[in-house]
């Protein structure tokens, strides 16, 4: 398991509590998620990669782009996950990033309000790269807010919900994911056959002779026989 905590942020975006803009950026059968029996509908959506042996967190930022303040009258998450990645019936909880705010958000202003207070690891991963989706794992937040006018009035309270959709990748599922540093993914996890179990590349032997044809690096034969062939990057 890798040490890192990796923060994930949620930006939740709202231009106008008048007017509700659904489904914002969501891909098709995305735009509602029932988690737990609960139905919720994605205002906005927002995809990513998650990744097997690394720890996470999570927060979420609140965007206010009106000229007046937003408040906070109640936050659920929910999260859903399509295989058990966690070895665990249990998921992060939140808290405040302050606990003495008002449960305000200030007019033309974002804010960063919600962290997890505990990280959520991936021990296991989809069964196969056929199987990896952004369905893989959904985290979802429910906020209810209205908006302070200038002249002592509120906007009627409604509903924003934001929904995260990620994929679970791991090393050896075939596809090359350079954001966590790989170099290689043949789509196994075998030393010595170009691309290394950890998706580096194998390194060259000293005294063999390369030479580089349609986009592999050809190596001379190893004690056993075996071409020894490297895709490069």
């Amino acid at each position: 398991m890798n040490n890192k905590l990796l923060t994930i942020m949620l930006l939740s975006l709202v231009f106008g509590l008048g007017s509700l803009a659904h489904a914002d950026n969501c891909q098709p059968g995305h735009d509602e998620v029932t988690i737990d029996g609960t139905t919720l509908s994605c205002e906005q959506c927002f995809y990513g990669t998650m990744r097997h042996g690394y720890n996470y967190l999570f927060n979420d930022t609140y965007n206010n782009a009106n000229n007046y303040s937003h408040e906070l009258e109640t936050v659920d998450w929910y999260f859903q996950e399509e295989y058990d990645y966690n070895n665990s019936s249990s998921f992060p909880t939140f808290g405040l990033v302050d606990p003495n705010w008002n449960w305000l958000f200030p007019a033309n202003d974002s804010l960063l309000f919600l962290e997890s207070t505990s990280s959520y690891p991936i021990y296991s991963y989809p069964p196969s790269a056929a199987d990896q989706s952004y369905d893989n794992f959904v985290v979802a937040f429910d906020l209810m807010v209205h908006g302070n006018l200038a002249n002592g009035q509120q906007t009627p309270s409604r509903n924003h919900t934001e929904c995260k959709y990620y994929e679970i990748s791991r090393c050896g599922d075939g596809i090359l994911d350079t954001d966590y540093d790989e170099a290689c993914d043949d789509g196994n996890t075998i030393d010595g056959d170009g691309c290394e179990s950890d998706c580096t590349l194998t390194p060259s032997t000293a005294g063999e002779c390369a030479s580089t044809y349609d986009g592999q690096t050809i190596y001379d034969f190893d004690s056993n026989g075996n071409a020894l062939t490297q895709n490069t990057p």
